[in-house]
């Protein structure tokens, strides 16, 4: 894959001014509400495209979402799926450990991760002469991550620390428990057990278990790229056409349980 040759950047914005930008567009319409324009299409490879231009600022979120989280993985393998908030960020094909935060965070842009009962989603609000770079970022990861037994036991020891740090605060555990309880295990299969993992079960998950879960769900056909804010949609659609149209199809992904 060619990387995208590098943009001069315009009117760079520190970080701290960004979420102030951002807010603008959002207390402006708060003002003056008035109907979201956006289109929808589909690359032949299955991932769903909503593109929803906004001028009033100079800059552009770009989030993915991937049908995957906690209900998509058994019970005894509690904890599998928010693994990858962490493995996203172990490099790609063309992208070291950590490449993707350090060039977002250079182009004084954010990055977020958050996986949860139904989706794992992963966003980047930059200025929006990046937006390119962002695109290409994302492509190169849906290809593939790099999960070695070293990115993936760094993950995993990384989230049973946060297991630790969060069962150590009073009641967190047993109001977990609570609302896994309020579930029907076999009306609502994937949903009757903490999203988070226990312990137990994270220290068990193996390195093969992360490959399949990535191979089963991290798929253009399980996937939504949305993209926000200042750009050119026909120049956008072409872009996300030429970094994502060559990923190949995965297999449908199984049913929850």
């Amino acid at each position: 894959m060619r990387t995208p040759a590098a943009v001069p950047r315009r009117n760079p914005i520190p970080s701290s001014a960004l979420l102030a930008l951002l807010l603008l567009p959002a207390a402006a319409r708060a003002q003056a509400p008035g109907p979201v324009t956006f289109e929808r299409f589909s690359l032949p490879n299955g991932l769903e495209v909503v593109l929803a231009p906004d001028h009033t600022s100079q800059v552009v979120a770009v989030d993915l979402w991937y049908r995957a989280g906690s209900r998509d993985e058994p019970p005894a393998k509690a904890g599998l799926a928010r693994l990858f908030e962490r493995l996203m960020f172990a490099g790609s094909a063309h992208v070291p450990a950590d490449g993707l935060s350090r060039l977002v965070d250079q182009a004084g842009g954010q990055v977020s991760a958050q996986v949860d009962e139904d989706d794992s989603r992963f966003s980047e609000v930059v200025p929006s002469n990046y937006l390119e770079q962002v695109l290409w970022l994302e492509a190169d990861r849906m290809r593939g991550i790099v999960i070695t037994d070293t990115t993936f036991a760094a993950s995993r020891s990384a989230l049973l620390d946060d297991l630790d740090r969060r069962d150590a605060q009073p009641y967190t555990g047993a109001i977990m428990d609570a609302v896994a309880a309020l579930y029907d295990s076999a009306a609502c299969p994937g949903y009757g057990h903490r999203g988070t993992g226990l312990p137990r079960t994270v220290a068990a998950l193996t390195v093969e278990d992360a490959r399949t879960f990535f191979a089963q769900h991290y798929q253009p056909n399980n996937a939504s790229l949305v993209i926000a804010g200042d750009f050119d949609p026909a120049a956008t659609r072409s872009l996300v056409t030429r970094w994502f149209a060559g990923i190949p199809r995965g297999p449908d992904a199984p049913a929850p349980g």
